[in-house]
């Protein structure tokens, strides 16, 4: 549920309505009014769908996002806006944000402020990364992006626990846990976060290497740049262990 800025609000919800199975939705008001009358059905599915995310956009509008689970190759991303009245703008099915083959997780949505959205999720291709998409008001991707997704960190085993937020200045701030496996054998778990400006990510991703390199903050500072991204790290010292 967001709120549709005028004292009411927008739920959406994956079930079953009279005889449609599929993403549904509806505007509430203050008064526990209906205004658009019955469900409107977003996009017709009897199973295979989840990972569903709204965000407000400009007008009252919300744009809407989802997995598709039943497409060969791999699950698809699809996105929908939805207008204060209750039509659906970006056409019937939703707009397919990315079809590429690969097993894609952990779906993340945050608004833009200017009536778009940023989409990022967790993706195979061709290890685990993160990939994230700006998308404009119309539902085209914003030119700096790539179609199907740019990639904003460098190929690792596995991804977790993608999370997406707004900055306040038309940005977005991707967070996610990732998990490297460096030259000594054991698995390093990484918690880690990346700007998102409108016209790509602060920094692109870059190739794997055998090792775990520095931080970019520790590797920026020394050469004098601006470090784009961040490494989050625990308490040091650790009040846990032995001695404080």
């Amino acid at each position: 549920a967001i709120n549709d800025g005028s004292r009411g609000a927008i739920v959406a919800w994956f079930g079953a309505v009279a005889r449609d199975t599929g993403i549904f939705a509806i505007r509430v008001t203050a008064g526990a009014g209906l205004p658009w009358h019955e469900p409107l059905l977003v996009q017709s599915a009897s199973s295979g769908v989840d990972w569903l995310q709204m965000v407000p956009a400009s007008n009252g509008d919300a744009i809407l996002t989802w997995r598709n689970t039943r497409t060969p190759g791999g699950e698809t991303i699809h996105a929908q806006r939805i207008s204060h009245g209750g039509k659906l703008q970006w056409g019937p099915g939703g707009l397919p944000v990315c079809t590429a083959p690969g097993h894609k997780d952990y779906l993340a949505l945050a608004s833009d402020d200017y009536g778009g959205a940023y989409v990022a999720w967790g993706d195979t291709r061709p290890a685990g990364e993160v990939f994230a998409i700006h998308l404009d008001p119309a539902g085209n991707t914003v030119p700096g992006w790539d179609s199907d997704g740019t990639p904003v960190c460098p190929p690792v085993a596995a991804v977790w626990a993608v999370k997406l937020v707004n900055d306040g200045a038309g940005n977005a701030i991707v967070a996610w846990t990732d998990e490297r496996i460096p030259t000594s054998g054991f698995p390093l778990r990484v918690t880690q976060a990346m700007r998102l400006l409108p016209h790509g990510p602060a920094t692109r991703a870059e190739p794997r290497v055998a090792g775990v390199p520095k931080p970019r903050a520790m590797r920026d500072a020394a050469s004098g740049l601006a470090a784009p991204n961040f490494t989050l790290r625990c308490l040091h010292p650790d009040p846990g262990a032995p001695g404080g």
